[in-house]
């Protein structure tokens, strides 16, 4: 009797076939959501960070915009613009702009009398790095202004339509837009855009400010819009829809030039 007991309580402890298949079912599917779960975690943090990156070079190349800007200078020698890229340039369809202008440096010691500046250039080129993608590029010449002067500021009002400087630096990748309105006072004491501002016709005269504003995209998104060139319709709709903007408004320090102490 105790034999039997033992034999019908064993054979009621197994698990059938399609216990086990059901339960291995289940299993899978869980696995699958936990996969699933993490990968979406994954590409959250992922995404989150590229944007926190992206936040921050768009914030830092302002400051160094804006810095630059600040100590800018124009008058009957020294000229300055914001115009439309004289190359084309654009960033995936979007025009930009560029802007040529002298800023004084910190040196109390000017070389052979002139006042101590650079030129100094922003613009947009196709990225060195990654193909199909832009960055935003700071470039300037100092020592050459007196140096090799035939082409520079103090001795020729046209310098900004020469070469672009080769000391240059890369402030911002991934860029998907650079605009530069300066906004100047008509004689009824309005405010008036100047798409493109060039001192030496508008009174010798910095404008009254200049907005500036610098469009990029995440590392993520910006491979995925260059990913679309085959469809330039979806490529600016994609970009349009990612982008990030950063505006600052810049005043200037030597707005009204120099005046006798």
């Amino acid at each position: 009797m105790i034999k039997s007991y033992i034999a019908k309580h064993k054979k009621s402890a197994a698990f059938s076939l399609v216990e086990l298949l059901t339960a291995m079912t289940i299993l899978v599917i869980i696995v699958l959501l936990m996969v699933t779960i993490f990968k979406d975690a994954d590409r959250i943090w992922f995404t989150g960070s590229g944007r926190a990156l992206s936040s921050t070079a768009g914030r830092a190349a302002l400051n160094l915009i804006s810095h630059d800007l600040q100590y800018a200078v124009a008058d009957n020698i020294l000229t300055f613009t914001a115009r439309p890229d004289r190359y084309g340039i654009n960033s995936y369809g979007f025009a930009n702009d560029e802007i040529c202008f002298v800023s004084l440096e910190q040196n109390p010691n000017p070389t052979n009398g002139l006042r101590t500046a650079r030129e100094v250039h922003y613009w947009v080129r196709a990225s060195t790095t990654r193909t199909g993608t832009y960055e935003l590029v700071r470039g300037y010449y100092s020592s050459e202004i007196v140096n090799s002067p035939g082409s520079h500021c103090y001795f020729n009002r046209l310098w900004y339509a020469g070469s672009r400087p080769s000391a240059n630096a890369v402030v911002a990748e991934d860029v998907a837009g650079l605009d530069f309105v300066a906004v100047t006072t008509n004689l009824a004491g309005a405010e008036v855009d100047v798409p493109l501002y060039n001192s030496a016709l508008l009174g010798d005269q910095l404008p009254e400010y200049v907005d500036v504003y610098l469009e990029l995209l995440s590392e993520v998104d910006a491979d995925r819009a260059t990913s679309l060139a085959y469809d330039v319709a979806e490529q600016r709709r994609f970009v349009e829809q990612k982008h990030r903007r950063f505006v600052t408004r810049v005043y200037f320090n030597n707005k009204y030039g120099y005046k006798q102490r």
